[in-house]
Formats: C-alpha cells, structure tokens, sequence
C-alpha cells in the first residue's frame, strides 16, 4: 500500500499528459486524484504499520478496495476504452502496457478486497472470538 501511494504522488509530479486531462468520473484533473489518493494509501499503510486493532485494519483495507472495485466497475459501466490511469507513469518506468496494467491493478483490488471481506466474515461467523485465543491477538493489535 505505502509503495503504491509513494508511486502515485512521484507520478503525480510528472509532467505527462495524461496529469492535466480531467478523470473519466470524478470531475478533477488525475494530477489531484493521483496526489489524494497516494496520501490516502500513504494515510492507511501508516495505520496497517501502528499497533492497531486487526479487524480495523481489515476493514479499513476492505473500505480502500471496495472504493477503487466500484470505481472500476463505473469506468465498466461507461465502457471507458482508455488506459486506466491508477498506476501513473509506473507503467512506463515497468515497461507495462496499459491494458496489462489495468488487468493487474483490478486483480490486486479484488484480492485485497476478498481477501478481507472473507478473513472478516470468517471471523464474525465461524469463530466464537470470545473463546478462542488464537484470535486475541488478532483483536487487540498486530
């Protein structure tokens, strides 16, 4: 999370076109999307890092990728045809084609997304976490 929002507001600095084009939904420059969005995923890698309550931060992770999972899905809805722009000039520093990218990009959302979502449920409906140590640790701080 901190490399991606470090990648963002590097990118964010650029002086590529694609910075000064309005965002196909939100009606800002990417240039200021990149730069909230790197501090917001600068904002929670610090929290992930602090002695903070687990299933906090699994809802928290679940809350960043559900935000950026719908916003792909509008850009599905709208049948955008251009690259998504989610990784800035990553994708030229790693030779990536956009498309390819894009792909990647969706994939680490939905993992992330999943990924917590299940842990969450599976702690909310599979384990007495009043009995079980094993999750205490879990609940009190990683």
């Amino acid at each position: 999370m901190a490399v991606l929002g470090v990648v963002k507001l590097v990118s964010s600095m650029g002086s590529q076109l694609i910075l000064r084009e309005p965002d196909p939904i939100i009606p800002i420059t990417n240039r200021i999307v990149y730069i909230v969005i790197g501090c917001a995923e600068l904002g929670l890698a610090f929290i992930l890092s602090r002695r903070v309550n687990g299933i906090l931060k699994l809802k928290l992770i679940a809350s960043m990728a559900a935000v950026f999972c719908v916003y792909h899905v509008i850009l599905l809805a709208y049948h955008w045809h251009g690259s998504c722009p989610c990784l800035g000039n990553a994708t030229e520093w790693l030779h990536l084609d956009p498309p390819v990218a894009g792909r990647i990009v969706a994939f680490m959302n939905l993992y992330l997304f999943c990924g917590s979502v299940g842990i969450l449920a599976y702690a909310r409906f599979c384990l007495d976490v009043q009995n079980l140590s094993t999750w205490r640790w879990f609940e009190e701080g990683i």
